[in-house]
């Protein structure tokens, strides 16, 4: 059995290719390649693309904003809402310690 050092690209990419063409289960990739269980595993997770993160979309403009770019407030149900900062302005022009007044 091969060992984690000596798994080399060619052993990942057939690990993919089982994975998402042959639909095989993670225990038959380790039989076929002759690699770990749980050395797959690692492989399969590390190689899984990671998610972006949905942007915030303020509820005035309607655009979508990067995290940066918004001030998270919670409204009158207490769910979470992002405004960006030119259309709090607008909404809070003083900046007081109150609610938004469209929440």
């Amino acid at each position: 059995m091969k060992g984690f050092k000596d798994i080399t690209k060619n052993d990942v990419k057939n690990i993919i290719f089982l994975r998402t063409e042959e639909g095989k289960s993670i225990r038959e990739i380790s039989k076929v390649l002759n690699i770990k269980y749980g050395t797959v595993h690692l492989f399969i997770k590390r190689n899984v693309p990671k998610k972006e993160k949905p942007k915030p979309i303020c509820p005035i403009c309607k655009h979508k904003h990067t995290v940066n770019e918004v001030i998270s407030c919670t409204d009158i149900r207490s769910l979470k809402v992002y405004y960006c900062k030119e259309c709090l302005i607008e909404i809070w022009p003083n900046g007081e310690e109150r609610e938004p007044l469209y929440a």
